[in-house]
């Protein structure tokens, strides 16, 4: 049976039940289906609308009963370890990663560039967008089992991009992405196969990745290689929790041999609050004469100054999702 003839199959049936409880709109959606009308949703068909929150709210991360297996996972690979359910997010391993594509335009902006150190530098802070949802994000992605995968495609009015994530390995996780544009007249590839670490350390929990991230650009002939610096969760049983990334990244265009070298600032006793998810880049090409230099912070924007030319803006971080604390 065609796809088609399903839907209307589907849609014939009819259900049976409480037709309050039926004609209920999902939490977070409602006072929406005006909108969705106008924009040409039918009442016949599902409104395929995010929602903005999920109905219940979130638990105590680490009541008094959990303490004695918080700390008995001290050093360990947490994906190893049988934790709660209350101290994950309702979401997988897989589509978390997904959303290192939250801001794939400027990969788009890049494709379309004909400067070959703009490119680079556009790639670089695509790479440090990624970083922005872990700000004040605490709780981990359900672990993905081995062989399981995740598809998304995203495209709107000539702009998106499909994405498929597969599991590799369970513990430690180890995943494989490919992603591509779908823009017309726009050609980038992201890829990866990397594996992740983390460990407890009683009052902290590191995230490593180990593998090296890539970024092509086929029209141009581009193939941008780096690796991701150190997340560090903060005050993981007591006090207030906070998130840093921290560490040095080379990105290296190994068609013209052009780098852009950054450092991630790391917390310290005589660390500023200001200085905080502060990021500095040279971008340098391959006789190792400066072309650009890049500066922002991972949780709200980014810049890219040429030389004798005013910094711009490249990036700046979307609203943040209401009642994120509580749900």
């Amino acid at each position: 049976m065609e796809f088609s003839a399903l839907v209307t199959t589907f849609r014939a049936i009819k259900l049976t039940g409480d037709s309050q409880e039926l004609n209920k709109k999902p939490f977070g959606l409602e006072g929406e289906e005006d909108d969705m009308l106008s924009q040409g949703w039918s009442r016949k068909g599902p409104a395929l609308r995010n929602r903005a929150q999920l109905p219940p709210q979130m638990e105590a991360r680490f009541p008094p009963s959990l303490m004695s297996l918080v700390s008995s996972t001290i050093g360990k690979d947490l994906a190893t370890v049988d934790l709660p359910i209350t101290l994950s997010e309702p979401i997988s391993l897989l589509q978390r990663n997904c959303e290192d594509l939250e801001y794939s335009e400027i990969l788009d902006t890049a494709a379309q560039t004909g400067d070959p150190h703009a490119r680079l530098a556009f790639a670089a802070i695509f790479a440090i967008s990624h970083y922005a949802s872990s700000d004040e994000r605490f709780d981990k992605p359900f672990t993905s089992f081995a062989g399981e995968t995740y598809e998304m495609i995203n495209q709107h009015q000539g702009e998106g991009f499909r994405v498929v994530i597969e599991s590799l390995q369970r513990a430690p996780a180890q995943v494989a992405l490919h992603a591509e544009s779908l823009g017309i007249g726009v050609e980038w590839k992201y890829y990866y196969s990397i594996k992740l670490e983390q460990a407890f350390y009683g009052k902290s929990m590191e995230l490593a990745s180990k593998g090296y991230l890539h970024i092509e650009f086929p029209k141009y002939g581009d193939h941008i290689t780096y690796t991701l610096p150190t997340t560090c969760v903060h005050n993981v049983v007591f006090g207030k929790m906070w998130v840093e990334n921290y560490g040095d990244i080379e990105f290296r265009n190994h068609a013209t041999g052009d780098r852009c070298l950054f450092t991630l600032q790391k917390s310290g006793w005589k660390t500023s609050k200001s200085d905080v998810g502060s990021v500095r880049g040279i971008l340098l090409d391959s006789n190792q004469v400066l072309k650009g230099e890049i500066g922002g912070n991972w949780k709200q924007e980014m810049y890219y100054k040429r030389p004798g030319k005013p910094p711009t803006q490249v990036w700046k971080t979307k609203p943040r999702a209401p009642q994120l604390a509580t749900h």
